[in-house]
């Protein structure tokens, strides 16, 4: 019974002594921040030509392009020097760093110089900072930084864009408080090295070296950062004599949006083929205007769809934009061309078809694959001869024979004629308008190449 009261006691013992040491540790803490801040005044810096290192994570970028401008999410590692902190080590054992909330001591009143939100004036977070004995405080806030930078979209969905991020001290010249690289890789981007697969984990080799021959490519959403570089400058502005130093972060940022592939480049292409499709019916044909006017008006609705699609830029215009315009335009004038071809081929003709027209028709129809129609008009002349020497007409020659349209009304006056001579030359000229706008189209597509 004696052996049992001493070993509970013994414990007893243990566990008030190592109660007794959590709060003498706990009291030796709060005395020490209360040594530290008691005199301590945050606005005042901690020593003239204080020298700032700054690093810069990237978590991840976006870009608002109604605004032009773009996001970066960071977090910007900051450390500096404030002897004021300073404490023995030995007097405070077990006390290795201590921790402050952002608004206990100084910090660096740093600024994004292009701010595209001027009512935020302060985009970092109240993370808290670390104290250690020598008097090192390192304060890694996260900040969403937004960047004006005005988006070149000539080359959309295709466009790279550079744009500039510059942060520095609002008020602090470089004699006050200079700015330096925290180490060797100042900008860095958050990759992860491994993907975990529940609990396994494995390197995914294949995904890095693509990453680093990216530039450490870093997405998010439709974007992607193909380039950094980071330096740090200095400047004299027209309100202030001294120089301001700031640290300039250049990014390349391209959009990597495969969709519009689908969504924009194939319907432009294939409405642009469509418009052939106006050649390639009869030319005494009243079909081809409809199927033109159509197109027409897909084009036109098409164009609107791109508008909507693509944000426009204020100096520059997307290069689809304008092969879309240019090809309404050129879609409209050759269903005015057909519409004039369709009223030449038509009855009524004033004149007989001229004789300088003849030799030249004669070859470019070999040329251009058209005698079916010579053969086709020569038997439907020859036709329309015998019966009209059967019934008396005898005003048809050789050189102004006329061919029967509507054949369901073949009377003594017929109505709806037109001359073989001129079918023929409507043939031909539409093989022609055919073979200009393929040209037309191929030598398009080479000058758009930058989007296709």
């Amino acid at each position: 019974m004696a052996r049992v009261i001493s070993c509970a006691g013994l414990v007893l013992v243990v566990l008030l002594a190592a109660l007794g040491g959590v709060r003498g540790g706990q009291h030796a803490e709060t005395e020490l921040r209360r040594l530290l801040l008691a005199d301590y005044d945050s606005d005042s810096l901690p020593e003239r030509g204080l020298n700032l290192s700054l690093s810069v994570t990237i978590l991840g970028i976006d870009m608002d392009e109604q605004k032009h401008t773009l996001f970066v999410d960071v977090w910007m590692k900051m450390k500096w020097y404030d002897r004021r902190l300073m404490w023995n080590n030995e007097s405070y054992p077990g006390i290795e760093y201590l921790s402050f909330s952002k608004g206990h001591l100084w910090r660096p009143d740093l600024s994004l110089y292009n701010n595209a939100d001027m009512g935020v004036s302060d985009p970092f977070t109240s993370t808290k900072m670390l104290l250690w004995p020598h008097g090192k405080v390192l304060w890694v806030p996260t900040a969403r930084l937004p960047a004006t930078c005005v988006m070149d979209l000539t080359y959309w969905p295709h466009d790279v864009h550079n744009c500039i991020v510059k942060v520095g001290s609002w008020v602090h010249s470089q004699k006050v408080m200079d700015l330096k690289k925290y180490s060797e890789s100042t900008l860095e981007t958050m990759i992860p090295k491994k993907i975990i697969h529940g609990d396994e984990e494995k390197d995914d080799e294949k995904e890095q070296s693509k990453q680093q021959s990216d530039v450490n490519a870093l997405s998010r959403g439709t974007w992607i950062l193909t380039d950094k570089r980071t330096s740090f400058t200095g400047k004299i502005y027209s309100c202030c004599p001294e120089t301001y130093v700031s640290m300039k972060l250049a990014l390349t940022v391209k959009r990597n949006a495969p969709a519009y592939s689908w969504m924009v480049k194939v319907p432009a292409v294939v409405l642009s083929l469509m418009t052939s499709l106006i050649f390639m019916m009869p030319p005494g044909s009243t079909e081809k205007l409809v199927v033109g006017c159509l197109l027409v008006l897909l084009q036109l609705q098409f164009l609107a769809y791109v508008d909507d699609v693509v944000v426009l830029s204020p100096s520059h215009t997307p290069l689809i934009v304008q092969y879309v315009s240019e090809q309404v335009l050129l879609t409209g004038l050759f269903v005015l061309l057909s519409a004039v071809l369709l009223r030449v081929v038509s009855d009524p003709h004033a004149d007989t078809f001229p004789r300088v027209f003849r030799k030249p028709v004669a070859l470019l129809e070999r040329v251009l694959f058209l005698s079916a129609y010579r053969f086709k008009a020569e038997q439907t002349c020859s036709k329309w001869q015998k019966s009209s020497r059967a019934k008396g007409h005898n005003g048809a020659t050789d050189e102004n024979a006329a061919i029967v349209v509507d054949h369901h009304d073949q009377d003594e006056t017929f109505p709806h004629v037109v001359s073989a001579e001129w079918l023929l030359l409507g043939a031909l000229l539409d093989r022609i308008f055919l073979i200009l706008y393929l040209l037309i189209f191929i030598i398009k597509l080479l000058c758009y190449c930058g989007v296709f």
